[in-house]
């Protein structure tokens, strides 16, 4: 549902959507690429509505070699709320699309 509502709301925005995933042979794994022009966002999708810190193990392992910013990481959660960390965002499901 999270990749669908992404899809949608860049094809709505008359954009091509350049979205991928990546996992290692270790199973560490992001669940959401998106490349936008040279910048590059990593999400990861749970469904649990407590926020655990443990959401972000991937997010920051792949940031370890992508050099990526703490902003241009995010965990979508089924809670309602949005929250800011200095590692990165948590985002209500409900702000999706």
């Amino acid at each position: 549902m999270v990749i669908t509502e992404h899809v949608k709301q860049y094809y709505n925005e008359g954009r091509e959507p350049n979205f991928s995933f990546w996992r290692d042979s270790n199973q560490n794994e992001v669940d959401l690429l998106i490349e936008e022009g040279a910048n590059l966002r990593a999400i990861e999708i749970k469904s649990a509505a407590t926020l655990k810190s443990e959401f972000f193990r991937g997010l920051k392992y792949f940031q370890s070699f992508s050099k990526i910013p703490d902003d241009a990481l995010s965990v979508v959660f089924g809670g309602d709320a949005n929250f800011q960390l200095s590692t990165g965002k948590f985002i209500s499901w409900r702000e999706i699309g």
